[in-house]
């Protein structure tokens, strides 16, 4: 943004200057400004006429006329209205004459007022500056006044977290010599001056930058800026507006991390005020499950990405937040299932049994005939030997004798009247993945009616010179 202020250049080109009308347009209205009356003491009263044209097609418009260069200067009509209201009818225009009244001049020279002219409905307005120059009422024969354009340069807007740039051009009009001019840059924001020297019609730079409150609100921030010499203000106050930008951002200020735990301190920082959007930190994968937050989050997922979620609790615009990630626990986990995995291996057994059974038969809804399987497996890299089957079939059921083609035969099939029937097979040795097939059918002279179960197999077995036993499953039919 460049705010230009000027002093007067010389006596001739001021009095043209405040005698031209200042025209200006905008999309779909223009103001021209009249000077009637522009030279003034510093208890006088400055006249202008604004001519206001509505370039709208259709539809009456309204406009309200401000300044901001209050408390130094203020506008008013005649009769008094507050606010300066006018209504235009579109394709015409309305002409206002303005008061410029000095509120806090009290030194001779040349002046910049600005006067806003905004459309209500659509906001958009158009700024003019009208020229006053404030005169000595015994006048300026034989002496000079004192003349400095001031060209300032600086960002049309800024986040408040960087300093601010400012770049001064000054101008010296005349032959008068300022060994220390003050630069006066003003706002509720900051304040800041620096005094140079200024020889007759030089031109100067002057820089400086200035910090500003981080938690500046967003919004418009009123800059004045005054030349000063000795105790006179000769140039100003001028006035510039500077955009304040809104910001929300969080940042990791600490970070540790060891083998398996990892913490991160977050710093939020906004100049929002009553800021109350979610705060959100990105987490990968399922590292939340082994993830505690200070203070305490949720979990929210957008799309494949997932977030540990915050509601802001700030103080003075700050907030600060503590991740810490821990996979001891999942490390732990890991340990013990491959503990388990190791312990199962060197202590299961080395014989799997599987009982299944087949080509079931029913009579009245009732179970009369079926056949039982147990399939053997050396599951080992080792030989087993002198391997025992016994098989226990309740009595209420007889075991045939007869077995199918390529499977085993029973050794021993003993009847008892209270435990039912016992089926032994003498299988030997086993090499490593070798499997044997143990067959047996039962039948029923009546029809078992509901579950009717086989319990497991028992099988004896020597492994190392060492007496074991294992068990199959159960089967229900």
């Amino acid at each position: 943004m460049v705010m230009k202020y000027a002093k007067t250049l010389s006596i001739v080109v001021l009095s043209l200057l405040f005698v031209l009308p200042i025209a200006i347009a905008a999309g779909e209205f223009s103001v021209q400004v009249e000077p009637v009356k522009s030279k003034i003491d510093t208890k006088g009263e400055a006249v202008f006429d604004v001519v206001i044209t509505n370039l709208a097609l259709k539809g009456q418009k309204q406009f309200r006329l401000y300044t901001l260069s209050y408390p130094s200067w203020d506008i008013a009509t005649d009769p008094l209205e507050n606010p300066i209201i006018l209504s235009v009818q579109p394709g015409t225009e309305v002409s206002r004459r303005i008061y410029v009244k000095s509120l806090d001049v009290k030194q001779i020279g040349h002046y910049v007022v600005d006067l806003n002219v905004r459309d209500v409905a659509t906001d958009e307005r158009i700024t003019v500056n009208m020229d006053i120059s404030v005169v000595s009422k015994e006048g300026t024969v034989g002496q000079y006044v004192p003349t400095v354009i001031a060209d300032v340069d600086m960002p049309e807007e800024i986040d408040p977290r960087t300093e601010l740039p400012i770049t001064v051009h000054l101008s010296n009009q005349n032959i008068l010599d300022y060994p220390n001019i003050t630069v006066i840059l003003k706002s509720d924001a900051f304040e800041r001056s620096i005094t140079t020297s200024l020889d007759p019609d030089e031109q100067k730079e002057v820089s400086l930058k200035t910090g500003l409150d981080p938690l500046l609100p967003p919004g418009e921030e009123r800059i004045d800026l005054s030349l000063v010499v000795g105790n006179k203000v000769i140039t100003g106050p001028l006035t510039g507006i500077l955009r304040v930008l809104p910001y929300a951002e969080i940042r990791v200020v600490e970070k540790k991390e060891s083998a398996f735990i990892k913490s991160k301190t977050y710093e939020f920082a906004t100049n929002i005020p009553q800021y109350d959007e979610q705060i959100k930190i990105p987490i990968e994968g399922f590292a939340n499950l082994f993830t505690n937050a200070v203070p305490k989050a949720k979990v929210a997922t957008d799309g494949k990405s997932k977030y540990l979620v915050f509601t802001p609790s700030l103080e003075s615009g700050n907030m600060r937040i503590r991740t810490t990630t821990n996979y001891l626990p999942l490390v732990f986990i890991i340990a013990l299932a491959i503990l388990a995995a190791l312990l199962y291996s060197v202590y299961r057994s080395p014989i799997s049994a599987v009982k299944s059974a087949g080509s079931v038969e029913k009579k009245g809804g009732g179970l009369t005939r079926m056949k039982v399987i147990l399939v053997l497996k050396n599951r080992s890299n080792k030989a087993v030997e002198k391997i025992v089957v016994h098989e226990q079939v309740p009595n209420m059921v007889e075991v045939d004798a007869e077995v199918s083609l390529g499977t085993l035969p029973p050794t021993k099939i003993l009847r008892h009247q209270a435990r039912g029937s016992i089926i032994q097979w003498e299988i030997g040795n086993l090499d490593p993945s070798e499997e044997r097939v143990l067959e047996y059918r039962i039948r029923s002279t009546l029809s078992i009616i509901g579950d009717f179960t086989i319990l497991p197999s028992a099988i004896r077995y020597s492994l190392n010179k060492k007496e074991r036993v294992t068990h199959s499953n159960s089967v229900v039919a």
